[in-house]
């Protein structure tokens, strides 16, 4: 860091101070913080992580459980490093993919928010062949 000199400050006067008044009403009042109406906050959201291509889910908690589930399955199994990227990569991807046909789902039932079975249904509709 570059070394600045500080440039000298004008000297304050002093100044007698002023009686205390009782606050008055127009200056007394706390202006109310102001709320952003609902979904404001979920579209700025959906905005900035669909312009984003940066991977969702952090790495390491998805590493160890790809290890814990193919320790599983059979021993001693090692993985690169880009592998495990692929796999993070496609999952994700499959994530995307099935929660957009929920989406779908829950439109055409006509319902503002996703129910138990939209995630099966979506799954149901998104292997389904287009037509």
């Amino acid at each position: 860091m570059s070394r600045t000199k500080e440039t000298a400050r004008a000297k304050r006067t002093i100044t007698s101070k002023k009686s205390k008044k009782a606050p008055s009403a127009a200056s007394g009042v706390k202006k109310a913080h102001r709320r952003w109406r609902p979904g404001t906050c979920a579209i700025r959201e959906i905005r900035k992580f669909q312009k984003s291509t940066s991977l969702l889910i952090q790495c390491a908690p998805f590493q160890r459980l790809v290890r814990e589930v193919s320790s599983s399955q059979k021993e001693g199994l090692r993985f690169q490093s880009s592998a495990i990227m692929a796999i993070q990569e496609a999952t994700e991807s499959y994530i995307v993919s099935l929660m957009a046909d929920t989406n779908l789902a829950c439109i055409h039932a006509k319902r503002p928010r996703e129910a138990r079975n939209d995630p099966a249904e979506g799954r149901a509709a998104g292997a389904a062949p287009a037509r």
